[in-house]
């Protein structure tokens, strides 16, 4: 079945090609018959000059019966100088038979006549008499064109949405299989957790301080498992009125030992999901306080602009990779040897719920600033 997908793909963007280069070969067959054309037109035109008495108006009949014919010029003796004289003098001299080229919208041909004696005539041909011999292929070869760039830009998102439709079913095989694995661990794991508190309340000297690191190690996994299960089945969030200065009291408890600044708004009212926009802040304030390993501060505004609301976490930390702060959103990836690489995915899908959009930037000279923006 793949390789059926493989062949499909390269016939897709084989064909249109194909049929454009096919075009494109008979367009150019085509105008070559257009300029054999024009030149024989012109031919005709000197075949009649043989004919006719050497007088102004005798030419002036001749372009009046010959509707394509813009001009005749003849030269009787060689010319010393001009821009013609190279092309002119070359058919008295024998050097050339003729000489033909396009430009300006004429056909322009350079041919000996004897009337009776040698003489060079110029004769100028609408270039637009041959115009009917191209007009299908041109046609032809647009349309080709046109349908070449709609079958590659349909097969473009034909495969954007293959793609999109691949990494959502895979994050939703990801999501469940995280949710069981999540179920399956924290039965067990509050058991262990239980039973290590309780042997070290009961215990003294070594004992103590060897239990110490396998509860903090429960717990950190207990933070594991309920990332997982939110990550997997998240809740739906519930919209009401939130008042800033509740939330900025909540997250002073959340940054720990780093110094944690936040720019007062004590009027700021808006509409959100209370439970989440604290859950995605706290994964912000957070992420910042373990950014901030040997010292700084981290900065949190909130403020009201015209399309709604915009709240900012910001830290003066070594900041964030180009790379880092591409991936930084995908599950599971992080740049810290303890994370799990829940938080932001968890955060961003929150800020979705909410109609909100969730966003890393860098901060010069270093840092980096996380920017909540909530609709109005």
């Amino acid at each position: 079945m793949g390789k059926l997908r493989h062949v499909g793909l390269v016939a897709a963007v084989a064909l249109p090609v194909l049929l454009v280069a096919a075009a494109a070969r008979s367009y150019r067959a085509i105008d070559a018959m257009r300029e054999v054309f024009l030149r024989h037109r012109a031919a005709m035109v000197a075949y009649q000059l043989e004919l006719v008495p050497a007088d102004p108006d005798a030419i002036a009949e001749l372009k009046a019966h010959e509707p394509d014919l813009v001009g005749i010029q003849v030269f009787p003796t060689p010319l010393t100088a001009g821009p013609e004289a190279a092309r002119v003098n070359a058919l008295f001299s024998g050097a050339a038979l003729y000489d033909a080229f396009e430009t300006n919208g004429l056909y322009r041909v350079y041919l000996p006549v004897h009337r009776p004696s040698l003489s060079v005539a110029r004769v100028d041909i609408s270039a637009s008499a041959a115009d009917f011999l191209v007009r299908d292929g041109r046609n032809n070869l647009l349309l080709a064109s046109a349908a070449a760039v709609a079958s590659v830009l349909l097969l473009g998102a034909y495969l954007l949405a293959t793609r999109r439709r691949l990494h959502r079913e895979h994050l939703a095989e990801l999501g469940e299989m995280s949710a069981v694995l999540a179920h399956e661990i924290r039965n067990p794991l509050g058991t262990i957790k239980g039973y290590a508190q309780l042997a070290r309340e009961r215990s003294t000297g070594l004992a103590v301080e060897l239990l110490g690191p396998v509860v903090q190690e429960t717990e950190r996994l207990e933070r594991l498992v309920h990332d997982l299960l939110l990550f997997a089945r998240p809740e739906q969030v519930q919209p009401a009125t939130v008042h800033w200065p509740d939330i900025a009291s909540r997250l002073e408890a959340v940054a720990g030992q780093a110094p944690l600044h936040i720019e007062p708004a004590p009027d700021l009212v808006f509409t959100a999901d209370p439970n989440a926009l604290l859950q995605i802040l706290s994964n912000l304030v957070r992420n910042a306080a373990e950014a901030l390993p040997g010292g700084g501060h981290i900065h949190v505004r909130a403020r009201r602009h015209p399309h709604g609301v915009v709240i900012s976490v910001e830290d003066d930390g070594p900041g964030l990779t180009p790379d880092a702060r591409r991936r930084l959103f995908q599950p599971f990836f992080t740049t810290k040897s303890t994370g799990t690489g829940l938080g932001l995915p968890i955060s961003r899908r929150l800020a979705s719920q909410l109609g909100a959009k969730l966003e890393l930037e860098a901060v010069e000279p270093h840092g980096a600033r996380a920017v909540l923006t909530l609709a109005a």
